[in-house]
């Protein structure tokens, strides 16, 4: 599959998009963002793929969405801007959020406004130390629209979240780590590598388990507890039943790493 967009690559057990339109710094337009969705229907078709990384190109990850593209979309109805944002920048987002399997961003620089947003959907997040945050949409007059008026405070809690948002400050990578919203942080040189170690990791786990407790994070976010615990136990019953569980308590019980095989 050919991408004008982004870079998409395959390695054994993981796959790695790289936004790439370093010229107007990785902006989010229409384009774009249909390579990210047709890259994650891609590797969510894929069984051998069992983790994703996503990163960009040169000293940016994404500075948002493109501001050739908002200015134009600005002009028509409120039911057409809707429904193009749903269409294009919502269907990226909820790609995502839907792949059932690990999705880590490398984030290797600056990722602001609608870029923000996108890079909150990611399961893990590693910062290169030069890499900035910001929720930057107020500076426009506008609203975090792909979700981050909901996860940023389950993140980072709703006092540091509105603040973000209402200011639209930029914080370091130091800053992010503190507050949690990266897992964490390194050498700008060593980012893809710490990604790929990760997802490679990741992968090589036992991959029901790991879908599970995406899919029960996912719902942790808009569930209720008993719901979820009745939800828990069921999934668990499945998880009982997979060859990695039998595995990994074989394992346990001979004192030494279990060999997932993904079953």
């Amino acid at each position: 599959m050919q991408f004008q967009n982004i870079f998409f690559e395959k390695f054994p057990r993981v796959a790695r998009i790289t936004l790439n339109r370093p010229d107007v710094k990785n902006a989010l337009n229409i384009e774009l963002l249909r390579d990210i969705a047709a890259a994650v229907q891609d590797v969510k078709r894929d069984d051998s793929i069992k983790a994703l990384v996503i990163t960009g190109t040169g000293d940016t990850f994404s500075s948002g969405g493109d501001v050739d593209f908002v200015y134009e979309v600005r002009e028509r109805s409120t039911m057409e801007i809707r429904n193009v944002l749903k269409e294009h920048y919502g269907a990226a987002a909820f790609s995502l959020r839907d792949l059932e399997k690990p999705v880590i961003g490398a984030i290797n620089g600056a990722v602001l406004g609608a870029g923000f947003d996108l890079s909150l959907h990611f399961d893990l997040r590693i910062a290169s130390e030069k890499a900035t945050f910001g929720s930057i949409w107020i500076r426009i007059g506008t609203i975090p629209a792909l979700g981050g008026m909901f996860l940023l405070p389950k993140i980072i809690g709703v006092t540091r979240a509105t603040q973000m948002m209402m200011t639209g400050d930029v914080i370091d990578a130091q800053e992010a780590l503190k507050i949690g919203l990266v897992n964490s942080m390194v050498p700008a040189e060593q980012l893809q590598d710490k990604a790929m170690e990760l997802a490679t990791r990741l992968s090589n786990g036992p991959a029901v388990a790991i879908s599970i407790v995406k899919q029960g994070v996912n719902r942790g976010l808009s569930g209720n507890l008993m719901g979820e615990v009745d939800w828990a136990v069921y999934m668990q019953s499945i998880c009982f039943r997979t060859e990695d569980c039998k595995e990994g308590i074989r394992a346990f019980k001979e004192r030494r790493k279990a060999r997932f095989q993904g079953k």
